[in-house]
């Protein structure tokens, strides 16, 4: 009988011990399942958290705009301009990277998006639009310049227009012109009165290249200015073709 007790009660104690281990093992389970979730979903808000930091001090430096900007320029020579009227050209950075025209692009470590980095051109008026559009991570930036053909450009079909340097060009034609001028007669210390100037004549098609001459008010040696006019013309009526066509005329003055 006492072992029967004793049998009895070591079998109580036993499952008594089992009850309280499974719950330790199911109160551990459930600790651990709500532990778990709260210990990833720090770990990736701390993750975000860093990403945005970076993100925000990407400030995307002129340097960048003008690297891409200028090999989109080279890539726009006369075979790749718009020739149709409002006709845009658009060119990636990728494309400008296999035409090697431009290596990697980074600001500020971060390596900018060879897709969504672009340069595009317009044709508006006869001159161009070019705009440059640079992505790089959350940032982004952009800029419009204007270009146009001119003599001066160095290196490309395309270029800003340069005031100074049409002024110099100008000054060398007027220099040209004069030194290859007839003599008068009159000196320099003499007072010159002149005619007025003829009316425009001579109307030539040129090189749109070709500079203006204009005299200067007070500049007495100046006898013959020319002007140069722009304009749109079809050159392929089956495609509906529109060029840029120049033209150039004159007029003349001289000592009364």
């Amino acid at each position: 009988m006492s072992k029967r007790n004793e049998f009895d009660q070591s079998n109580g104690h036993t499952l008594k011990d089992l009850i309280i281990k499974l719950f330790l093992i199911i109160t551990i389970i459930i600790v651990l399942f709500w532990l778990i979730p709260k210990f990833f979903l720090y770990k990736k808000s701390k993750e975000h958290k860093e990403i945005a930091e970076k993100t925000e001090i990407v400030l995307i430096e002129n340097s960048t705009v003008d690297s891409v900007e200028k090999a989109g320029i080279k890539y726009f020579d006369n075979k790749n301009v718009p020739n149709k009227e409002n006709e845009k050209k658009k060119v990636t950075l990728k494309d400008l990277q296999n035409e090697k025209l431009i290596g990697t692009v980074k600001d500020s470590s971060v390596t900018c998006d060879n897709n969504d980095t672009y340069v595009e051109l317009t044709k508006i008026d006869g001159n161009y639009i070019l705009k440059t559009y640079v992505k790089c991570s959350s940032s982004n930036k952009q800029r419009t310049i204007y270009l146009n053909s001119y003599s001066y450009c160095n290196g490309s079909y395309l270029c800003e227009r340069n005031e100074e340097k049409e002024k110099e060009l100008q000054k060398l034609q007027e220099d040209k012109n004069n030194i290859n001028m007839p003599s008068t007669g009159v000196s320099d210390n003499e007072i010159r009165e002149l005619t007025e100037f003829s009316s425009w004549k001579n109307r030539k098609r040129t090189s749109c290249d070709k500079m203006e001459i204009k005299c200067e008010i007070d500049n007495t040696n100046c006898l013959r200015e020319t002007k140069l006019e722009i304009r749109q013309e079809l050159v392929d009526e089956k495609n509906k073709v529109y060029e840029d066509v120049c033209y150039i005329s004159e007029r003349t003055r001289e000592y009364k």
